[in-house]
């Protein structure tokens, strides 16, 4: 675990962002790493199948490389499996080792803004931590085939793709969307923060999430605008950071 921190601070629309061709992974690692690794999915995989459920290895990407050339942003990827990005958040030594060992996952979130002024969350967990609350989003895998080489249109539709799934969201309810920020997780994760304006009311984001969801999110949690700032505060993680993102917003 390690100190999150922001990358790039940016105002980019889906035609000022650019993923360039797919390279292989740069990722370092050493023997000791990969035994590990392997030995803490197998561990994995016995505690989801002692609880009924099957866990898969899909391939995620990792972020390589970021360039901001006349206004546009341009990605490179590689990939990362699923295993390497659990496992390597429980082994204590990567921090000394550096970044270039890090998994580096790419995962979209996004501040949600209604159109009576208000901020969607969601709940997680099952308890009644602040640490069980986030944003609406998740991580971008390679094998849903979403992501392409080219424009940048295909990475905002992973993002629209999780509102979907997570809050009934449709993509017709956004007014306008923008990347606002790139930063690094505690959990060695690169986040792309996302704020999106709604053209539909909070209450209609609620009677939209009763009637369909993917069970991810348990509940929705609604604040107002002037106390966002204060309630990303209290959240845990890279959330605090987003805050320095909502400046001229």
């Amino acid at each position: 675990m390690i100190e999150p921190k922001i990358l790039l601070k940016c105002n980019i629309n889906k035609n000022q962002l650019f993923i360039e061709d797919e390279i292989s992974s740069t990722m370092k690692t050493n023997d000791e790493i990969a035994k590990r690794i392997d030995s803490l999915w197998f561990s994995k995989q016995e505690e989801a199948t002692l609880q009924g459920k099957k866990l898969w290895n899909s391939v995620a990407y990792r972020l390589e490389h970021f360039i901001v050339v006349e206004g546009n942003l341009h990605f490179r990827f590689s990939t990362v499996e699923y295993k390497e990005i659990i496992a390597l958040r429980s082994i204590e030594v990567l921090p000394l080792l550096g970044e270039d060992y890090y998994s580096k996952f790419v995962f979209v979130a996004s501040l949600i803004h209604t159109s009576d002024d208000k901020y969607i969350f969601g709940k997680t967990g099952e308890s009644y931590t602040n640490l069980d609350l986030d944003l609406i989003g998740g991580g971008v895998i390679k094998s849903e085939g979403i992501v392409k080489s080219g424009s940048g249109s295909d990475f905002f539709n992973v993002l629209y793709k999780e509102f979907k799934e997570e809050i009934n969201l449709d993509s017709a309810d956004i007014a306008f969307s923008s990347l606002r920020g790139i930063l690094l997780s505690p959990w060695y994760g690169i986040g792309c923060i996302f704020y999106t304006r709604l053209s539909i009311s909070s209450s209609k984001i609620s009677e939209n999430f009763q009637q369909c969801n993917d069970g991810e999110i348990q509940a929705l949690i609604i604040v107002e605008s002037e106390k966002v700032e204060a309630f990303l505060k209290t959240l845990g993680g890279y959330k605090p950071l987003i805050n320095t993102l909502l400046i001229n917003m």
